[in-house]
């Protein structure tokens, strides 16, 4: 909620709770448009962020999958890396969505 007088993505109404006014002025759809820049300003910083990083060793990898997972509501289970001769990233596929704190992998 409200942190001093600061605000977070996460303080904003969310269309589960549309009654609800945490911030006051900004209603629904305020702040899916708020939110929604957000999310465009993260995929597009973690694609040039992503796109740049050599995959050398298992820090590089951590470093471009924690943040493409970290904000998901659900565990994923990302498996595979598809690289090139240089070792930059091709794409990244999900292997399995679990629940809020498993996934489920059969072999």
């Amino acid at each position: 909620m409200e942190k001093g007088n600061s605000f977070t993505i996460h303080d904003l109404p969310k269309p589960e709770r549309p009654r609800e006014r945490l911030i006051k002025g900004i209603g629904l759809a305020k702040a899916a448009q708020i939110k929604a820049c957000f999310e465009l300003g993260k995929r597009q910083y973690l694609e040039s962020e992503v796109e740049d990083i050599d995959f050398k060793n298992s820090q590089s990898v951590v470093k471009a999958l924690q943040a493409k997972i970290k904000d998901k509501a659900k565990e994923h289970f990302k498996l595979i890396l598809l690289l090139n001769t240089r070792n930059k990233i091709i794409g990244i596929s999900t292997v399995s969505i679990g629940t809020l704190d498993s996934s489920l992998v059969h072999p």
